[in-house]
């Protein structure tokens, strides 16, 4: 079983969930992740209430893309741990970018 089968299993989170999370809670996101599907997710694309279905269906191929979608008042501080190494937020960002090119697949 490969690093990322296993955090998929171990995670409590669907991408219906973190879907249904965010909208519970009608506040702005912003999805500070790699560029998705030649646009289809862009990075910076901003959201409120219920994600788009093109959205959820990345969340449930790589739950890493559903934590990189974050409150706009948080963009620059997630920013700035994205480049430091060993952070979460940069953790989160590379699986997302190897997502984005093809590693999940």
């Amino acid at each position: 079983m490969s690093k990322n089968e296993t955090i998929r299993e171990r995670s409590k989170a669907t991408a219906e969930q973190v879907g249904k999370a965010i909208s519970n809670k009608v506040e702005t996101v912003i999805y500070c992740g790699p560029t998705l599907n030649n646009g289809e997710l862009s990075q910076y694309a901003v959201f409120q209430g219920e994600l788009p279905q093109r959205v959820n269906k990345h969340i449930k191929a790589e739950l890493a893309v559903g934590e990189l979608l974050i409150p706009v008042k948080d963009l620059a501080v997630v920013k700035s741990k994205i480049q430091q190494k060993g952070t979460r937020e940069h953790l989160l960002f590379e699986r997302a970018l190897k997502y984005a090119k093809g590693g999940n697949k």
